[in-house]
């Protein structure tokens, strides 16, 4: 997962992106970020042909924490056709971000086929 440092990476990585795009706002110091790290990297290693992943570091990134609302850490935002269209704050587990990313998927046509879906939940 790479993480955006500043507002051109982060608009040329994600809003400019056809993929759907994960984001996780995170902070160094916070267990949680901790705790969910490889939870994510695992669903990135699974949808990797159909969705990126990105990292942003709260403080050193306010003015984009603040731009999309973010103030609990770890927040995970959803981005399709440049917006958002959907989020998770807090602890969570994996099902939940791989429900939400297969609903994403198969919404947008032709981006997923049911098989590419289920190949990347083995």
């Amino acid at each position: 997962m790479r993480t955006l440092l500043n507002n051109s990476d982060f608009e040329r990585e994600v809003l400019f992106n056809e993929k759907v795009v994960v984001v996780e706002f995170f902070l160094d110091w916070c267990g949680t970020s901790h705790i969910i790290a490889p939870i994510l990297k695992k669903t990135e290693a699974q949808y990797e042909d159909l969705v990126q992943f990105y990292r942003v570091d709260k403080d050193r990134n306010n003015e984009l924490c603040e731009q999309y609302g973010v103030y609990e850490i770890p927040t995970i935002l959803f981005f399709k056709e440049s917006r958002v269209v959907d989020e998770i704050n807090g602890g969570f587990p994996r099902i939940l971000i791989e429900q939400k990313l297969d609903r994403l998927l198969r919404i947008d046509e032709g981006a997923a086929s049911d098989a590419q879906l289920n190949e990347a939940r083995i």
